[in-house]
Formats: C-alpha cells, structure tokens, sequence
C-alpha cells in the first residue's frame, strides 16, 4: 500500500501520491496507523551508483579548468593545474 523513498516522502501506491511527513497532513496520518496496525511499507529503492565519470568531468570543468586558464595568464603555475587535476583524479577515481 506505501512505498519508502530514500527521503521523507512516502509514496501511496494505489495513486502513486507522495505523501510529506507531516504529522498536520491527514493521508500522512493515515499511513501511522496503517503502520501503527502492524503493515510494513516496501523499502524505498537502493541509490544508483556514484558516476564517477560525470562527477570527475565536473570538478575538472569546476576547480581545474579555471587553474589552467590562470596558468595560461600567468596567474598559476602548472604545477598547480597538474596537482589539482591529480587530487580530482584520486577523489574520483575511475
């Protein structure tokens, strides 16, 4: 009849409503005491994997990108583009 999520909403099956945990929220109520007679709700479902790729793509475009163009100006070394790069590549890893 309910579903968890990975948040504080609970989903309704039937109509598939999100319903905030609201005590103030009259379906939220309803679903303590369907809990409260003994139901058990469906188990939100697992998190999808980390992308490292994409999250990778974006500290590079983030932190390293704008180092590079300082180096490019003067303003950096690229000593610190290349160490940067390298603490993004053991923060992400592939």
């Amino acid at each position: 009849m309910y579903k968890l999520t990975n948040t504080t909403v609970i989903i309704r099956l039937s109509d598939g409503a999100c319903i905030p945990a609201d005590p103030a929220n009259t379906d939220y109520r309803e679903y303590l005491e369907w809990l409260a007679e003994g139901n058990t709700p469906e188990p939100a479902d697992p998190p999808p994997p980390i992308d490292y790729s994409a999250m990778r793509y974006a500290a590079y475009v983030a932190e390293s990108d704008p180092i590079f163009f300082m180096s490019q100006r003067g303003e950096a070394t690229q000593q610190q583009w290349l160490d940067k790069v390298a603490e993004i590549k053991a923060r992400w890893p592939a």
